[in-house]
């Protein structure tokens, strides 16, 4: 039963107002149905009513067909039918037997199944066409001054009613068309929201996926120019190391001999590396006589004295003979202006003449 009442609300057309009035054209079909079937069977037994049992018979496949229009999404067709239908079958019998007061208040059927299935105008037109329906079968009844006040007042009584019928169908159909209006509205509404939405979802991620995209590339080449920045750090760091190696080297000239050519200013960092080179030269060689070549240094201040003085002292405590060579006029000048007591240190011209006196005399003095 289920699966029938799915199959029969089923309206193929994609409007929703449309689709509705298609389900009450089919609920209306239905009942007349009904009605025409529960008709045909109470005249099977009366042979003097073949007749209507026959335009009951043709009723009936006139709705079923209707059914199957509306059902394909001709609404507004089937709706037209379903009120010629039901207008010519009050009309005929009243044309065929003879005319009945009690028959004109059937015209009311069809005003009322417009109402509930026809838009507003299509409404207005109907009452208008029952009204001259209702008029030309009065015309067409024979003139009897005795039922004739009588059948005036039928007839304006069923045309009010049909009137008022259709009135009603038109507020209740303008309303109805007015909310279906504002609903399908709405949901346009809705639509374009969404697509603005997924419109703008869809930029955003572009965007998003842009920037991620430049963000990675970023960190890419931060992470490439870093490893760069470390290998240039550390290149640095060892051409440093080199090059301070490089400024204080140490010559291993003979056995238990070693030099150390001094070459250029000497600044703190430097005295400190002298001071470091000498005492690790002396551990390692196993040194008893270290000469200091100062050939290249050219200025002496009092920083560079001390720091000398202390490069002598530790030498001393470590039983090795210190032997100074190569001291510029200038630098001698220097350092007996600043009160050196040099009177414990023994001086040589050149870096031969040192190493030569180590050799012959063994201690250097």
């Amino acid at each position: 039963m289920k699966q029938l009442f799915a199959w029969l609300s089923f309206i193929d057309h994609p409007v929703d107002d449309v689709r509705r009035r298609g389900q009450v054209v089919i609920g209306i079909l239905c009942s007349l149905l009904v009605i025409a079937v529960m008709g045909l069977f109470s005249l099977l037994g009366d042979p003097v009513q073949h007749g209507a049992a026959g335009s009951i018979v043709f009723s009936i496949g006139l709705f079923l067909s209707l059914i199957f229009i509306v059902r394909r999404g001709y609404v507004a067709l089937g709706g037209w039918l379903v009120v010629l239908a039901t207008t010519l079958s009050v009309v005929l019998p009243q044309v065929i037997a003879g005319f009945s007061n009690q028959s004109l208040a059937y015209a009311l059927i069809p005003a009322l199944i417009a109402g509930v299935v026809f838009r507003p105008w299509q409404i207005l037109l109907v009452a208008i066409g029952l009204t001259m329906v209702i008029l030309g079968m009065v015309w067409m009844l024979p003139p009897d001054p005795q039922v004739m006040p009588t059948q005036r007042s039928i007839i304006t009584h069923a045309s009010l009613m049909t009137f008022v019928s259709a009135i009603i169908g038109f507020v209740a159909s303008d309303v109805n068309h007015r909310a279906f209006k504002t609903i399908r509205d709405g949901q346009h509404h809705i639509a374009q929201q969404h697509h603005d939405l997924m419109v703008i979802n869809r930029h955003l991620a572009q965007q998003a996926d842009e920037q991620t995209a430049a963000v990675a590339t970023t960190v890419q080449h931060l992470q490439e120019r870093t490893s760069v920045q470390e290998r240039l750090l550390a290149t640095v760091t060892l051409q440093r190391e080199t090059i301070r190696a490089m400024s204080i080297p140490v010559l291993p000239v003979a056995p238990q001999v070693v030099v150390i050519p001094l070459i250029g200013v000497l600044d703190s960092a430097r005295l400190v590396l002298l001071r470091d080179g000498a005492l690790a030269a002396i551990q390692r060689y196993t040194a008893n006589h270290l000469i200091l070549d100062m050939t290249g240094v050219e200025i002496v201040d009092s920083q560079v004295a001390s720091g000398m003085m202390q490069v002598i002292q530790a030498a001393h405590l470590l039983g090795t003979h210190m032997l100074l060579v190569g001291v510029r006029p200038e630098v001698a000048q220097t350092m007996v202006a600043l009160g050196l007591d040099l009177g414990s240190i023994d001086t040589a011209a050149t870096v031969y003449e040192g190493v030569h006196r180590i050799q012959h005399t063994g201690s250097g003095e």
